[in-house]
Protein backbone atom coordinates (compact mmCIF):
# COMPACT_ATOMS: atom_id res chain seq x y z
CA UNK A 1 0.00 0.00 0.00
CA UNK A 2 1.70 3.06 -1.43
CA UNK A 3 1.28 6.10 1.12
CA UNK A 4 1.03 9.90 -0.03
CA UNK A 5 0.88 13.01 1.52
CA UNK A 6 -2.09 14.79 1.03
CA UNK A 7 -2.13 18.48 2.04
CA UNK A 8 -5.80 20.49 2.18
CA UNK A 9 -5.41 24.26 2.05
CA UNK A 10 -8.30 26.00 4.16
CA UNK A 11 -7.45 28.89 2.06
CA UNK A 12 -6.93 28.47 -1.22
CA UNK A 13 -5.04 30.57 -3.63
CA UNK A 14 -2.36 31.33 0.03
CA UNK A 15 1.52 30.77 -1.01
CA UNK A 16 3.57 29.27 1.65
CA UNK A 17 6.77 27.40 0.91
CA UNK A 18 6.99 29.10 -2.37
CA UNK A 19 3.86 27.56 -3.88
CA UNK A 20 0.29 28.84 -4.22
CA UNK A 21 -1.88 25.73 -2.83
CA UNK A 22 -4.89 24.63 -4.03
CA UNK A 23 -7.59 23.54 -1.95
CA UNK A 24 -6.28 19.86 -1.86
CA UNK A 25 -2.93 18.21 -3.41
CA UNK A 26 -1.58 14.77 -3.10
CA UNK A 27 2.07 14.55 -3.24
CA UNK A 28 4.45 11.88 -2.98
CA UNK A 29 7.08 10.98 -0.25
CA UNK A 30 9.48 13.07 -0.07
CA UNK A 31 8.72 16.12 -2.06
CA UNK A 32 8.52 17.95 0.90
CA UNK A 33 10.74 17.76 3.81
CA UNK A 34 10.11 16.76 7.35
CA UNK A 35 11.15 20.55 8.32
CA UNK A 36 8.57 21.21 5.95
CA UNK A 37 5.49 19.17 6.66
CA UNK A 38 5.82 19.93 10.58
CA UNK A 39 5.81 23.47 9.49
CA UNK A 40 2.44 23.23 7.85
CA UNK A 41 0.90 20.94 10.72
CA UNK A 42 1.52 24.10 12.58
CA UNK A 43 -0.18 26.50 10.25
CA UNK A 44 -3.79 26.62 10.79
CA UNK A 45 -5.06 26.90 7.64
CA UNK A 46 -3.77 23.72 6.31
CA UNK A 47 -4.07 19.86 7.15
CA UNK A 48 -1.35 17.31 6.42
CA UNK A 49 -2.36 13.76 6.23
CA UNK A 50 -0.91 10.57 5.01
CA UNK A 51 -3.20 8.67 3.09
CA UNK A 52 -3.56 5.54 0.78
CA UNK A 53 -3.16 6.61 -2.88
CA UNK A 54 -5.97 4.63 -3.53
CA UNK A 55 -8.05 6.81 -1.08
CA UNK A 56 -7.18 9.98 -1.60
CA UNK A 57 -10.43 12.30 -2.05
CA UNK A 58 -9.97 15.65 -3.49
CA UNK A 59 -13.84 16.25 -4.08
CA UNK A 60 -17.44 15.40 -3.19
CA UNK A 61 -19.76 15.89 -0.33
CA UNK A 62 -17.20 13.98 2.46
CA UNK A 63 -14.03 16.87 1.62
CA UNK A 64 -16.58 19.18 0.93
CA UNK A 65 -18.10 19.21 4.48
CA UNK A 66 -14.42 18.23 5.93
CA UNK A 67 -12.88 21.78 3.99
CA UNK A 68 -16.25 23.80 5.48
CA UNK A 69 -16.00 22.11 8.91
CA UNK A 70 -12.61 23.50 9.03
CA UNK A 71 -13.08 26.67 7.46
CA UNK A 72 -15.79 27.61 10.09
CA UNK A 73 -13.39 26.29 12.96
CA UNK A 74 -11.13 28.79 11.47
CA UNK A 75 -13.65 31.74 11.21
CA UNK A 76 -14.62 30.69 14.72
CA UNK A 77 -11.52 30.94 16.30
CA UNK A 78 -10.68 34.68 14.48
CA UNK A 79 -14.06 35.74 15.58
CA UNK A 80 -13.52 35.18 19.18
CA UNK A 81 -9.91 36.30 18.95
CA UNK A 82 -11.17 39.64 17.59
CA UNK A 83 -13.82 40.29 19.68
CA UNK A 84 -11.37 39.83 22.56
CA UNK A 85 -9.12 42.28 20.96
CA UNK A 86 -12.48 44.88 20.60
CA UNK A 87 -13.37 44.55 23.87
CA UNK A 88 -9.81 44.97 25.22
CA UNK A 89 -9.13 48.44 23.51
CA UNK A 90 -13.27 48.94 24.39
CA UNK A 91 -12.82 48.60 28.00
CA UNK A 92 -8.78 50.26 27.43
CA UNK A 93 -10.48 52.82 25.72
CA UNK A 94 -13.40 53.56 28.24
CA UNK A 95 -10.76 53.23 31.26
CA UNK A 96 -8.56 56.24 30.15
CA UNK A 97 -11.82 58.19 29.64
CA UNK A 98 -12.49 57.59 33.01
CA UNK A 99 -9.33 58.42 34.68
CA UNK A 100 -9.39 61.77 32.23
CA UNK A 101 -12.68 62.44 33.97
CA UNK A 102 -11.83 61.84 37.08
CA UNK A 103 -8.15 63.60 36.93
CA UNK A 104 -10.51 66.35 35.63
CA UNK A 105 -12.83 66.67 38.48
CA UNK A 106 -10.08 66.52 40.66
CA UNK A 107 -8.55 69.27 39.38
CA UNK A 108 -11.55 71.31 39.02
CA UNK A 109 -12.26 70.40 43.06
CA UNK A 110 -8.54 71.25 43.68
CA UNK A 111 -8.96 74.32 42.02
CA UNK A 112 -12.14 74.84 44.01
CA UNK A 113 -10.65 74.42 47.45
CA UNK A 114 -7.74 76.31 46.87
CA UNK A 115 -9.92 79.63 45.77
CA UNK A 116 -12.15 78.94 48.46
CA UNK A 117 -9.01 78.89 51.02
CA UNK A 118 -7.67 82.12 49.74
CA UNK A 119 -10.59 83.76 49.79
CA UNK A 120 -11.23 82.73 53.62
CA UNK A 121 -7.14 83.67 54.43
CA UNK A 122 -7.64 86.86 53.26
CA UNK A 123 -10.91 87.55 55.40
CA UNK A 124 -9.34 86.51 58.26
CA UNK A 125 -6.45 89.13 57.23
CA UNK A 126 -8.73 91.81 56.68
CA UNK A 127 -10.31 91.08 59.96
CA UNK A 128 -6.73 90.83 61.55
CA UNK A 129 -5.61 93.85 59.61
CA UNK A 130 -8.54 95.43 61.28
CA UNK A 131 -8.39 94.29 65.08
CA UNK A 132 -4.17 95.36 64.69
CA UNK A 133 -5.51 98.95 63.73
CA UNK A 134 -8.15 99.52 66.47
CA UNK A 135 -5.61 98.02 68.98
CA UNK A 136 -2.99 100.28 67.74
CA UNK A 137 -5.09 103.23 67.66
CA UNK A 138 -6.44 102.34 71.27
CA UNK A 139 -2.61 102.18 72.28
CA UNK A 140 -1.80 105.34 70.84
CA UNK A 141 -5.28 106.94 72.92
CA UNK A 142 -3.70 105.33 76.15
CA UNK A 143 0.05 106.49 75.69
CA UNK A 144 -1.30 110.16 74.93
CA UNK A 145 -3.88 109.48 78.27
CA UNK A 146 -0.88 108.50 80.08
CA UNK A 147 1.29 111.51 79.19
CA UNK A 148 -0.87 113.83 80.46
CA UNK A 149 -1.89 112.18 83.32
CA UNK A 150 0.01 113.74 86.39
CA UNK A 151 2.83 111.66 87.47
CA UNK A 152 2.31 109.84 90.88
CA UNK A 153 3.91 110.48 93.97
Amino acid sequence: MATKIQIICTRPGMRRMGVEHPTTKTYNPGEWTEEQLIAFRADPAFVVQEIDENAVVTRGLEFDRAVADEVSKQVSEKYMSMQLSFNTAVSDAAAEKIKQAVDEVNAATTSQIEAAVNIAIGEVNMQLASKINALETENATLKAAAAKAPAKK
